[in-house]
């Protein structure tokens, strides 16, 4: 109900690389278990190297004819590992091959594969990997007329015609190439195997992190495919790591993949990964393009029909050290004549004014969290703590009425849930015993002034996913129901 829409089952299901039927720890098969995930309202994704063949299989052991091969006829064995004299490679076992999909017998027999992951299991989103150290590792091809590109996008186009155009394709290569048959695409590195140091690395503080990988890469997204800049990991993380990692995905405006064991994660974990569900799908930009390798700052323009809003992340990626990121007020393409507002999501608080130039104080390995107005006249929302675009997905028909100064809306949510909206109010109204400091009740939700210029709605979906309120100004914005 919060927006997850596949289980995508990753490597680890097959019996042998190029034998793709369930190991012994998926003893009913995969058809049952796609049907399984169908059941709880979901659909099946799966993890697959289709140009990898491992020596036990019945490709190998059939079909080396098939298998990409030397300069020399002799059959290449491929792997990550640096090259094929290597300690690594000597040492693995089963050993791996590639499969040359330009031989027409092994291009059928990928196609029968795919066709029978879609229409015999039922599989619907697929994320091909570990192409770039097998097909794209030949010397040249069955077919020596055929470059490395054409076998690529050659793979591709077998793929997509055997899975159909309804299917999502997640592409873990070099996209460029198969441009119009993918669906989305992985633009970095996706490996954070270490600890806590090393999973934050992944995020932030390398040229190949998600960060900068997000940064160079945003004109991509949705021009050519949905960008995907990695899993959301957020369980060795600690909770200001894993707000920032869990922001960034956010504002990629890509693919969210939860990549944590979701039974071992806490709650207040468990809590991070709602707000940034659904996805939004409109992609940040960096506002530090071209300042810095490693960029820290993103920002993008919500428009909706009720309002217009900047939201802006600024990102802390040093473990020791707090920062002050200082912009003109045109970096974030605001206008410098005006006064703005900023409310800090993840810290709940109204965070000042500014006009030409904006100083955020941002503590070690964490991000501040903006949504930025221009200075209203009247009572205006700013802000919810239910997803940290802040009123892009669960806001609707906000209208405040000059006439009648009555402020009302349409909240949407997840049944048996509750979040808070926190609406501006331009007059100050200092705190006093009783009447607007008090809690006020009505019927799906509650208001109570929190701060000087803050009135918080506290919704409650108990029945419903779906909540009507509205605030009147003329009584310090406290009506009846």
């Amino acid at each position: 109900p919060y927006g997850l829409e596949y289980i995508q089952v990753d490597e680890g299901y097959q019996r042998w690389h190029g034998e793709w039927e369930g190991n012994d720890r998926f003893p009913h098969g995969m058809k049952w278990l796609a049907d399984r995930i169908r059941s709880l309202g979901l659909r099946p994704g799966i993890w697959i190297a289709p140009y990898v063949i491992s020596e036990p299989t019945e490709v190998y052991q059939k079909h080396q004819e098939w298998l990409i091969r030397h300069p020399d006829g002799r059959i290449k064995r491929v792997g990550p590992w640096p090259d094929e004299n290597s300690d690594w490679a000597r040492n693995e076992n089963p050993k791996r091959y590639g499969l040359d999909i330009t031989h027409p017998d092994a291009s059928e027999w990928m196609f029968q594969l795919f066709s029978k992951i879609r229409n015999d299991w039922g599989f619907e989103m697929y994320k091909i990997d570990f192409v770039d150290w097998s097909l794209l590792s030949a010397h040249h091809y069955y077919n020596p007329s055929v470059s490395r590109a054409e076998a690529y996008r050659k793979g591709f186009e077998i793929i997509r015609k055997a899975t159909g155009p309804e299917c999502h394709i997640q592409d873990c290569g070099p996209g460029p190439v198969t441009i119009g048959l993918l669906d989305s695409m992985r633009i970095e590195l996706d490996q954070n195997y270490g600890y806590r140091r090393e999973v934050w690395k992944q995020y932030f503080t390398a040229s190949s992190s998600s960060a900068p990988a997000v940064a160079k890469r945003y004109y991509f997204h949705k021009r050519t495919w949905i960008n995907d800049a990695d899993h959301v990991c957020l369980n060795l993380l600690s909770l200001t790591q894993a707000r920032a990692a869990a922001t960034l995905i956010a504002l990629s405006g890509g693919n969210i993949l939860s990549g944590d064991r979701l039974t071992d994660l806490d709650p207040s974990k468990l809590e991070i990964l709602k707000k940034i569900l659904p996805q939004y799908g409109e992609t940040a930009r960096p506002v530090n393009m071209f300042d810095t390798n490693i960029h820290e700052v993103f920002a993008m323009k919500i428009k909706k029909e009720f309002a217009e809003w900047t939201i802006a992340g600024f990102f802390n990626n040093s473990l020791t050290e707090s920062t002050v990121k200082r912009l003109t007020t045109d970096r974030l393409w605001l206008d410098p004549g005006k006064t703005y507002i900023a409310w800090d999501f993840w810290n709940e608080n109204l965070a000042g004014e500014f006009s030409e130039r904006i100083e955020v104080s941002v503590p070690p390995a964490s991000v501040v969290l903006l949504a930025i107005y221009e200075k209203p006249e009247q009572p205006k929302v700013i802000s919810t703590d239910r997803h940290v675009l802040q009123g892009a997905v669960e806001l609707e028909n906000v209208k405040w009425d000059s006439d009648t100064r009555i402020l009302k809306g349409i909240s949407k949510g997840v049944q048996g849930s509750s979040y808070n909206i926190y609406v501006y109010i331009p007059d100050s109204h200092p705190w006093k015993q009783g009447k607007i400091a008090l809690y006020h009740d009505f019927p799906g939700y509650t208001l109570k002034m929190i701060d000087e210029h803050i009135l918080r709605i506290h919704v409650r979906f108990d029945k419903t996913d779906t909540v009507l309120w509205e605030i009147n100004s003329d009584d310090f914005l406290i009506v009846s129901g």
